[in-house]
């Protein structure tokens, strides 16, 4: 007799399996620079690091990732998001990557480029040929 509830039971949840994913798991897809500055000075260097989250929230690994900076004669910077800050001013570092359905996903972080004054710490020194007598 106990048999018929536990046979009952395992009948509906074997119908009750339609093969189909009723949970829509999908989400914006995400990218985000996580070590942002507020500012660097000139003739500085710093390596931005962007993490890309796809369409399902998993972090993808290596993703393929363009950088760029706005204005171009502020900063420049190489396609492992390192800048050098060359002149003084507002700069946004802009990073992109396409997400699995071809769209376009950007990441922006905006900093200030600082003026560097170079001020000369060498105190000149008087040097004689010959030796003075006292």
């Amino acid at each position: 007799m106990k048999k018929v509830p536990f046979l009952m039971v395992s009948i509906l949840l074997l119908f009750s399996c339609v093969g189909e994913d009723l949970v829509n798991d999908y989400v914006d897809p995400d990218l985000r620079i996580s070590n942002a500055i507020l500012s660097i000075s000139e003739g500085f260097q710093y390596q931005f690091i962007a993490r890309f989250f796809d369409e399902s929230g998993t972090k993808v690994e290596n993703p393929t990732l363009v950088w760029r900076v706005d204005p171009p004669s502020a900063a420049s910077i190489t396609q492992d998001g390192t800048i050098k800050a060359i002149t003084a001013g507002q700069a946004t570092v802009i990073v992109q990557t396409t997400g699995l359905q071809g769209n376009i996903i950007e990441a922006r972080s905006t900093f200030t480029i600082t003026a560097v004054a170079f001020r000369s710490t060498v105190r000149p020194t008087l040097c004689s040929a010959a030796p003075q007598r006292t």
